[in-house]
């Protein structure tokens, strides 16, 4: 059941939205907000040891693009922009072990990043010598592999 919970509840908030004349409310924004700030890597830890990351990668996709339709909640929208490419980043270790969560991608995740910011108490303190990372998100977030010849299309 819980793992149910885990993996839908973008699907079921998007739908009810699209059962309200007025979409989210500024209800679903707070709570929206306190997961983002509070829940968001436990939430990538129990869908890593669920093996769905990639349904979180749609989720995240999923909440931004319902955020971006309501206007009162445009003050989450860079949170969830950045749990997006969190996730979407990180996805390769956050799959190999849940742990990494707090770990690498907390480390590794740019300086100005949100989400590194709002878990700074998760971050490994035995880390003595902490990386330079970039200060914002590349561009290139993901990279093809297991290819041997010239890509000429994904889907």
């Amino acid at each position: 059941m819980a793992g149910y919970a885990c993996i839908y509840w973008v699907d079921h908030l998007q739908a009810s939205s699209h059962n309200m004349t007025s979409g989210l409310s500024k209800d679903d924004g707070s709570r929206i907000d306190v997961f983002l700030e509070r829940k968001y890597l436990h939430w990538l830890e129990f869908l890593s040891i669920l093996g769905r990351v990639s349904h979180g990668i749609q989720s995240m996709q999923k909440l931004e693009n319902l955020i971006q339709k309501e206007s009162e909640l445009n003050g989450l929208l860079g949170q969830a922009q950045d749990a997006y490419k969190f996730i979407q980043y990180h996805r390769t270790g956050i799959e190999s072990s849940p742990v990494q969560v707090y770990y690498s991608s907390l480390l590794f995740s740019p300086s100005n990043s949100l989400t590194r910011g709002g878990f700074q108490e998760e971050k490994a303190v035995w880390v003595l010598n902490h990386p330079v990372v970039m200060e914002s998100w590349s561009p290139c977030l993901q990279t093809l592999e297991g290819h041997t010849g010239f890509v000429s299309g994904v889907a």
